[in-house]
């Protein structure tokens, strides 16, 4: 995974909590996920009566399999200590944030100067607007019943301790570079067949994939792809044939001609999969029609 894809893997863990109270069977999995991880901090196990805000932080940690960058820890303030241990502390407070940072709040702070006093809560910041952040916290307290919630924070506003930037660029993987095989390919907002049509990339168009998860590919110009239309080279203009190689009015239809081996054809960039092989639309001397994928090369 890429970085962007990282740091929005560990907001949309904890976005699946939200709304879990305390002594709800989420909480209970956010307790029993902290207290299996070894090493324990300070050896101690998390009760479901604790404070939980970095007990919350440290099983989103835990989920994403990010606690090198993300340490555990059931306290707030021993959790601000393990990342400035780790060189991946931000003591100013007018610092702006990126998604899944780390922010540590002081409520003692008197609103001026930098606060340099013990922390008291944690969260995992969301999303940026324009004046302001949205963050997501463990143990917050929402009409009177502690939850996980979302809090919104003015930049370089009151109560801010600091924050933790976990090192992603560290954990970052090169996104796979592969190319569009097919005609037109439509990047839809979501990884389904009935998500939004967001573009139609042409054929032999590059995209940078940052996650690959059943049949569908997030790519870093924001969308979702089907894998089926992806190829790690570049579609060819044109292919040479391996075999005798019948020429179809359509796949697996009728034969037009054959076209002998180690000819040169022109593709046109349609492809279609048909009985599990990907054909292509290509066009010898002044016919067109489609053949199989595997007598081309």
């Amino acid at each position: 995974m890429d970085e962007h894809t990282l740091r929005f893997n560990v907001v949309d863990t904890a976005r699946l909590f939200l709304g879990a109270t305390q002594g709800s069977a989420d909480h209970k999995l956010i307790v029993d996920t902290y207290n299996a991880h070894q090493p324990l901090a300070r050896g101690y196990k998390l009760k479901m009566t604790d404070p939980w805000c970095a007990g919350f932080v440290s099983a989103i940690s835990i989920m994403t399999d990010m606690t090198d960058i993300i340490p555990t820890e059931v306290g707030a303030q021993e959790l601000l200590q393990k990342f400035q241990a780790i060189g991946e502390w931000q003591e100013d407070e007018r610092y702006f944030p990126k998604v899944g940072d780390v922010i540590f709040y002081d409520w003692d702070d008197r609103g001026y100067g930098d606060s340099k006093g013990r922390a008291d809560h944690v969260g995992i910041v969301e999303a940026l607007g324009t004046y302001s952040f949205t963050v997501i916290e463990g143990n917050m307290e929402v009409a009177g019943v502690s939850q996980v919630g979302r809090r919104e924070v003015d930049y370089d506003g009151r109560f801010i301790r600091g924050f933790g930037i976990p090192d992603y660029a560290s954990k970052a993987k090169d996104p796979d570079v592969l190319f569009v095989d097919t005609d037109e390919l439509n990047m839809r907002a979501e990884p389904s067949t009935g998500g939004e049509i967001l573009a139609k990339l042409p054929t032999g168009t590059q995209v940078d994939v940052g996650i690959i998860e059943g049949g569908w590919a997030y790519v870093t110009i924001s969308g979702y792809v089907s894998t089926e239309y992806l190829s790690a080279t570049k579609p060819k203009a044109s292919y040479t044939t391996t075999d005798n190689l019948n020429l179809r009015d359509a796949p697996g239809g009728k034969i037009l001609l054959t076209i002998p081996q180690g000819k040169t054809v022109s593709a046109t960039g349609n492809t279609e999969k048909y009985a599990g092989v990907l054909w292509r639309e290509i066009r010898y001397q002044n016919t067109a029609g489609w053949a199989s994928g595997e007598y081309l090369s």
